[in-house]
Order: structure tokens, then sequence, then C-alpha cells
């Protein structure tokens, strides 16, 4: 399945407009790859340090084990046929933090939306 969207926001004083976001997630098996294009080089190497870009996939759709839901078990219910869910994320570091929304939509497919705002240094 693949999952594709937009990366929004400022970081480190960057504005952050057009940068796309491409998932593909295999959820038999409970894996998912992100990546980002389109990505100002000046923040670049800074994003990699902003984990909830790949990890509110994953954890949506991972394989449940020993009985824990994984995060599409949790909010899917809200899913068919059209609606909407989002995460936010608070990432401190020690000198700074990040502040990180992710919304996933389901209008006839799927979509997936980052806004985040703050500073790493």
């Amino acid at each position: 399945m693949r999952l594709t969207g937009k990366v929004k926001g400022v970081l480190n004083g960057v504005a952050l407009e057009d940068a796309d976001l491409f998932s593909y997630i295999m959820p038999g098996d409970g894996r998912s790859y992100t990546a980002i294009a389109k990505i100002p080089v000046r923040v670049g190497y800074e994003l990699q340090t902003v984990i909830t870009l790949g990890t509110s996939i994953a954890w949506l759709f991972s394989v449940s084990s020993k009985g824990a839901p994984n995060g599409f078990t949790i909010t899917g219910e809200i899913f068919p046929p059209f609606g909407s869910t989002s995460r936010s994320a608070c990432i401190i570091f020690s000198s700074s933090q990040v502040l990180s929304q992710v919304s996933l939509s389901v209008i006839y497919f799927m979509t997936n939306d980052y806004y985040m705002k703050g500073c790493i240094q």
C-alpha cells in the first residue's frame, strides 16, 4: 500500500512548504518505509531526528502482538468510508523542542500530512 502526503511547517526558521511525503506499507508484515522529498538542504540533517515522521505510520499499520492492538485497530473505526485522525507529539531535545502533528485522512484514498514547528540545535 502506498501513502502520500505533505510535510509543512517551520524548522530552524526554514519554511517547509512543498516537501512530499511517501510511505510504502506492508500491513501483513507490519513493515513501513517513509521518505521525504523536496526538503530544503539547510534542514535535511535535522529532520533525521524527528522520528515521528515515520513512526506514526509504523504504529498505525504494525502487526498486533500479544494482544496489544496496533494503531489502526484503535483508530480504524472512524475511517470507513470517510474520516480522519490525528496524532501530536512534542519532541524535546536538551536545548530545544519540536512540535509535530500528523493527520491521516481517508476520502477515496489515504493521505498523510505532517505539520511541524520548532528548532533543533
